[in-house]
């Protein structure tokens, strides 16, 4: 172990310390709770109860009284099914034996005892409501039975995509078609780059690619899968989709499972049509995906110390639309990957349990990046290791107050090399500009290193009576420290341009870089959920400091930049922001089946690396000549230079003194209503507006109008022509953009049916809107846009990428006689925007050519709507305790070839597919449990 790592191993146990000494608490969103409130028949409380709950998660029964006010939290339970029992002297016995807990969520229910005439116990029939009338947060809970009983893509990226309300991915899985890559995904229109993506509770998200983990997590060890969208709970700091993965744990009885699933070419159809054909795509879907996976869990001390296990092996080959060889050749894109996970789980006592959990995976894709607009040899060989290590305490420190206290640490192993044939052949990255495809090499190469300590503690302390309401108080600290280092370097540290294959300009890097950035978080919470009669009111604080750090770096000497060192800059960007939220509930029911909500909050944004990385001395940068092809090689040399049109940005580039975190306002009304036993329903109206996001603007520049006739509708496209005095003199500050404020609106509706009586359903639809002032081509900082000038306002206000104005998901299973499951997913969504785009001609513009939107981004032209359906159906053997399933699942079942992006820009390849749906494919597997 390093001296750092000592050292912050020691912070965090005096940070528990100190914690557990000060104040108790409780974390909500790593797990689920149940809540007991006792009357008699007259309807007054009962304190001193015996509380009994049992489940297989539990390696102890966990036992406790009720309070003053009649009522006990059982807190920290897994995901699972549990039973309750109550005892009071006088009272009959009470029993529950069908309690099903949630992560994130809390199950209350009312018990009336009636008095015991003779000692008697019995059953209560009553089923225990859905809904959650203690917190506000709207979320979609997949358990195990919609995670293992209806089809999907086996990653967490599908499940989203076909389960998950209101959310929309920038790509569309068909039975693993898009494995192997992870999807950014959006909810009520917040960017991507404020996801958080949560293991076991803790924050595993890229400090880089904030939104995105860099892991393909094993599929088969979830228990449960929560996706929050929206009145995120205090512990969650961005305002983006949290989603919390929760693995399976140890029992007290021996149990595993092998399963093996398999596809190939000769499983799938063929969507691609004639005019598809015309258009240059050949082929799309998989050369094969085989998917191996076993796991184990029990007792290795039983009721003291509980063990689980699991392997993957986990192929995905696949072709992409419109990648070929040479000669016109589909050419397959594989990635594979390999995975161990380990965790156990030891009762120290009847209050104290701890829990450590590691895993790791090789990843291996020899051609990431493979499109319509790469060659085989313009990919990179992808050789990835991913590593994730955690410990986890909870501790009941009495009837009233709970302490549960996390680390993990994340180790991202992520190098994105060139292809060693494109170094053999010394081939220089090539884009036409005309298509926009790349030749020759991949633009850079990169071998990244990122970290990720992340510590946590929670305290929550149950008060039964207090200014006439009962209040459940919660204290808690987030610390997150990220490191990060990427060595980046290109061929001949340079990428060239060419236009209908002639020499246009040069990109000359000031690689190799050897560059180092770190951010760092810190939070302190507070809120209190008030129970008074039918009303609940959920109040709470967050302060949060963040600081972009740029430490002490040094780059060797390059063709075009010099061997350099810079000193440590420390904290270049600091935050501190204190973020209030609030909502009430009201039971319009007695019976807790019915409930209205209100919520208002405030969140502030994630700080990415690439923020302090902008005003890094030693970034990587470029500027942008004119390529004078002198000995008509097509390969640049330095002497062939001409005028500079843009110069080497990041060199000149500072953050704005005053730069402040963006923050997300968000207003939502629902109501929730069970309308049978273990079926819910929510209707949900949301507001949210983004301020303050972050962009590039170009400070000291000046432009002037410029027309030209648009070649397609002979209409005047006005762009902004760089004055030659701004020339030499660039500054570019890191700012707060109103450019990019963003505003929407929505309303889903939600139903969620618990599996009972052979069947369970998970279903959603939202129509909704979010449009930004300024949607840009580009893309630095996670958010969408770039205000750099003028041009990228041109036609620019419209729907967000992510934006589909109406999204419906169903997706649920019915078990039929003799063990036979049947189950299917339906998608239906809007297409995209799609807006055309024009390079403006040559010798226009002082600063170059550049692209901007050739029309304003009208919301109704749209690409087609997506609409694709999956099924399966198995059958089951059983063998005494061992059970062995044959299925067969049917992916994109009618054959759709939806094109789901196309080429924007104006030109012989306008509109041409570059992306189409996956055929429909067959897959098959077997599943064996003991």
């Amino acid at each position: 172990m390093t001296r750092q790592r000592r050292l912050l191993v020691r912070l965090f146990a005096l940070a528990l310390i100190a914690l557990c000494s000060a104040a108790p608490a409780f974390a909500q969103i790593q797990s689920g709770s149940i809540l007991v409130k006792l009357a008699d028949e007259q309807g007054g409380v009962l304190p001193g109860a015996t509380v009994t709950i049992t489940g297989a998660t539990l390696i102890t029964a966990m036992v406790g009284t009720t309070d003053a006010g009649g009522a006990y939290r059982a807190p920290s339970l897994q995901p699972g099914k549990y039973a309750v029992k109550v005892e009071l002297t006088g009272f009959q016995t009470m029993e529950n034996p069908d309690v099903v807990v949630n992560v994130a969520q809390t199950v209350s229910f009312d018990i009336v005892m009636k008095v015991a005439a003779v000692k008697a116990e019995f059953t209560v029939s009553a089923t225990v409501p859905t809904i959650d009338t203690t917190s506000n947060n709207v979320s979609t809970t997949i358990d195990l039975g919609i995670l293992q009983n209806t089809p999907g893509g086996r990653d967490i990226w599908s499940l989203l995509q076909a389960k998950a309300s209101g959310l929309t991915t920038d790509r569309v899985d068909v039975g693993g078609s898009e494995s192997g890559l992870q999807a950014g995904f959006v909810v009520r229109g917040t960017p991507h780059g404020q996801n958080t993506q949560a293991l076991n509770g803790v924050n595993v998200t890229d400090p880089v690619s904030t939104g995105f983990a860099d892991f393909y997590y094993d599929y088969d060890t979830f228990q449960e899968v929560q996706v929050s969208t929206g009145a995120h709970p205090i512990e969650v700091g961005p305002p983006g989709v949290y989603v919390n993965m929760v693995t399976k744990t140890g029992t007290n009885s021996l149990m595993g499972k092998v399963a093996f699933y398999y596809q190939n070419d000769s499983l799938q159809s063929d969507n691609i049509d004639q005019e598809l054909r015309d258009k240059g795509i050949t082929k799309v879907g998989f050369d094969y995906l085989s998917d191996f996976t076993a796991q184990a869990g029990g007792p290795l001390v039983k009721d003291k110390l509980h063990f689980f296990g699991a392997y993957r092996d986990w192929r995905v080959h696949r072709f992409v639309a419109g990648f070929v060889d040479a000669l016109g050749n589909p050419v397959v894109e594989p990635t594979d990957m390999y995975s161990v996970l380990a965790n156990a789980t030891y009762q120290v006592n009847p209050k104290n349990r701890v829990t450590a959990f590691w895993t790791r995976q090789a990843y291996n894709k020899p051609q990431r990046g493979a499109s319509a607009f790469n060659t085989p040899i313009s990919t990179w060989n992808e050789d990835d290791t991913f590593s994730i290590y955690q410990g986890i305490w909870n501790s009941i420190l009495n009837d009233h107050a709970f302490l549960e206290s996390r680390v993990s640490f994340v180790n991202i192993d992520f190098p994105l090399f060139i292809q060693d044939a494109a170094k053999a052949a010394h081939n220089q990255a090539t884009v036409e500009l005309t298509t926009n495809k790349v030749t020759g090499a991949n633009t850079q190469q990169f071998i990244s290193d990122r970290k990720r300590l992340q510590l946590n503690a929670v305290l929550s302390w149950y008060k039964a009576q207090w200014l006439g309401a009962r209040h459940e108080l919660k204290f808690g600290w987030d610390f997150a420290n990220n490191p990060t280092s990427v060595e980046i370097s290109a061929l001949d540290d340079v990428n060239v341009a060419v236009q209908e294959g002639q020499p246009a300009f040069a990109l000359r890097f000031n690689t190799p870089v050897d560059e180092k950035e770190t951010t760092r978080m810190n939070a302190f919470f507070a809120s209190d959920t008030i129970h008074r009669g039918r009303f609940t009111a959920n109040v709470g604080l967050r302060f949060d400091q963040a600081w972009g750090i740029v430490p002490e770096q040094s780059s060797p000497a390059g063709t075009y930049a010099p061997a350099r060192t810079f000193n440590s800059l420390g904290s270049i960007v600091t935050w501190n922001t204190v973020s209030p939220r609030g909502g009430v509930i009201y039971q319009l029911t007695k019976d807790g089946k019915t409930a209205v909500k209100f919520n208002a909050a405030r969140y502030y944004h994630l700080m990415s690396t690439s923020i302090p990385s902008s005003a890094n001395p030693n970034a990587f940068g470029f500027d942008v000549v004119e390529w004078l092809d002198l000995n008509n090689d097509l390969k640049f040399q330095p002497n062939e230079a001409g005028v500079v049109f843009a110069p080497a940005t990041p060199l000149l580039t500072s953050i704005d003194p005053d730069l402040k975190a963006p923050y997300t306002n968000e207003f939502l009304f629902d109501i929730e209503r069970e309308i049978m036993p273990n079926f819910r329903v929510t209707g949900v109206v949301s507001f949210r507006q983004e301020h303050r996001q972050v962009g590039l603007k170009d400070v000291t520049s000046t432009f002037e109008a410029v027309s030209f006739p648009d070649p397609d509708t002979g209409n005047p496209i006005t762009v902004f022509n760089k004055t030659p005095e701004s020339f030499g003199i660039e500054h570019f500050n890191v700012i707060n953009s109103a450019q990019l404020d963003q505003d929407y609106k929505g309303f889903e509706i939600i139903a969620n049916k618990r599996l009972s009586n052979r069947w369970e359903l998970l279903g959603s639809y939202s129509v909704s809107k979010a449009i930004q002032e300024q949607v840009f081509l580009g893309d630095i900082y996670g958010i969408g846009a770039i205000p750099v000038d003028p041009n990228n306002a041109v036609n620019a206000r419209g729907p967000i990428f992510f934006d589909r104005t109406h999204v419906f998901k169903v997706s649920g299973s019915y078990l039929f006689k003799y063990d036979i499951l049947g189950s299917a997913n339906l998608l239906v969504q809007s297409g995209p925007v799609f807006t055309r785009t024009i390079l403006t001609p040559e010798g226009l513009l002082n600063q170059g050519q550049i692209t901007v939107f050739a029309e304003p981004r009208d919301e109704s032209d749209r690409l087609d709507t997506l609409s694709t359906m999956d099924i399966r159906g198995s059958k089951q053997f059983r063998f005494g305790k061992q059970t062995f399933e044959a299925l067969v699942e049917v992916y994109n079942l009618f054959n759709s070839n939806t094109v789901l992006n196309a080429n924007p820009l104006t030109g012989p390849a306008f509109g041409d597919p570059t992306e189409v749906l996956a055929p429909r494919i067959v897959r098959f597997g077997g599943r064996f449990t003991f």
